[in-house]
């Protein structure tokens, strides 16, 4: 994991992490959510959306190795802008048996379609800060 970016982790070392840090037994809440640095909050929030279906064990949620990937999926789409319900789609494909890296679970199209929109709102931010500074000038 990247110390400067917290939404940046590294894919093919967490999945043997965890198993032999937690084994069959499954994750609590407090290490699913300190390992993708997510609050309990929104880890309960995409359950209630139906995204994690956690076990839940002597009243505590136990989140599988499913779970896990899920919300690596989860996150990886927040990242790149995808609505909850994009994710989902995304996340029902993969169970469908798709077992293919997350970025093959996008069509070109999808993906040139997300470079337009992302390419907008930053020119879209990048209008508002030129014309902000141009109001600060005013100011002096």
């Amino acid at each position: 994991m990247s110390s400067k970016d917290p939404t940046a982790f590294d894919v093919d070392t967490v999945p043997g992490a965890v198993e032999r840090a937690h084994g069959a037994a499954g994750l609590n809440i407090r290490d699913i959510a300190s390992q993708f640095h997510l609050t309990y909050r929104a880890l309960r929030f995409y359950e209630s959306k139906g995204l994690l279906t956690p076990r839940h064990r002597d009243g505590r949620r136990v989140y599988s190795e499913e779970d896990r990937e899920r919300l690596e999926l989860l996150v990886w789409g927040k990242r790149l802008g995808f609505t909850l319900a994009e994710i989902g789609e995304m996340i029902e494909n993969r169970a469908k048996g798709t077992s293919e890296p997350q970025q093959n679970l996008l069509q070109p199209d999808d993906m040139i379609a997300r470079m337009k929109e992302l390419t907008a709102r930053r020119d879209e931010i990048i209008a508002a800060i030129a014309e902000l500074r141009r109001h600060l000038a005013e100011l002096d």
